[in-house]
Parts: structure tokens; C-alpha cells; sequence
């Protein structure tokens, strides 16, 4: 079952579309930084986030599960895209 982390805050309709779709597990887990969040996200499929968080090379290094960051809002200057697609 695939298994997505959400690391902001997203308005209650997002989450409501998660749950609609049982074959989907998903966690928020808003705060993580450093080795907390690297460590999630080797267990996730996909990730959600909004521009509370940074997705920078040392949180990506070594992840070869997580297939998708969603960035909820405008802009990605909190990810780095060069590591993402690593």
C-alpha cells in the first residue's frame, strides 16, 4: 500500500480526499527536520508539503522509495529539485 507523508499544515478538504481512497495510507507529521525527517521520508511513497519545510539534498540523500513531492501552493524554492530527481 503505497504511503504518503504530509509535513504541513493542508486544509481539512485535502485530507479528506486522502481518505476517500482506502488503498492509500498516509501520516502528518508537520515539524520533522533533519534526521527525523530524512528518516520519514525513507518510508514514504510520496510526499505533501507546503513551504513550512525544505527538501533540501541531505533530506533526500539515499532515498530511492519516495516517488513523488507534491508542493500544496505556488512555487518550489523549498525543494531541491537537482537531489528530487536523483
Amino acid at each position: 500500500m503505497p504511503k504518503i507523508i504530509v509535513l504541513d499544515n493542508i486544509a481539512q478538504q485535502g485530507l479528506a480526499i486522502l481518505d476517500q481512497h482506502a488503498d492509500i495510507e498516509y501520516d502528518v507529521c508537520t515539524g520533522l527536520a533533519g534526521d527525523d525527517l530524512r528518516n520519514a521520508l525513507l518510508e514514504a511513497d510520496g510526499v505533501i508539503c507546503r513551504s513550512g519545510v525544505t527538501l533540501n539534498e541531505n533530506s533526500l540523500i539515499g532515498n530511492s522509495r519516495l516517488k513523488v513531492i507534491v508542493r500544496a501552493g505556488v512555487g518550489t524554492d523549498n525543494i531541491d529539485k537537482a537531489a528530487a530527481t536523483r
